[in-house]
């Protein structure tokens, strides 16, 4: 099965500011690399992921804006996270 970009556009982060831990849903059961950036375009997370629901643990983290990206072979989305 593939994923279209429309598909990959119903990834939603929740909860969004977060404080700890986040999550959200990728579609399709497929392979997915989930990478967080800081603001300065430097990767602070790396994971590759082939799960329907993931959560990832942002305590690590400073308080501040990131930039979470999920793609696989065809496509990529981005989505701006708050943590606070």
């Amino acid at each position: 099965e593939i994923i279209d970009g429309e598909v990959m556009n119903t990834i939603d982060f929740h909860p969004n500011p977060v404080k700890g831990t986040i999550g959200f849903n990728a579609p399709g059961h497929q392979k997915y690399t989930l990478l967080v950036y800081n603001t300065g375009g430097g990767i602070v997370f790396k994971k590759n992921i082939e799960v329907d629901f993931v959560e990832l643990d942002m305590n690590f983290l400073p308080a501040g804006i990131y930039i979470a990206e999920i793609s696989n072979s065809l496509n990529k989305v981005k989505s701006k996270i708050i943590k606070m």
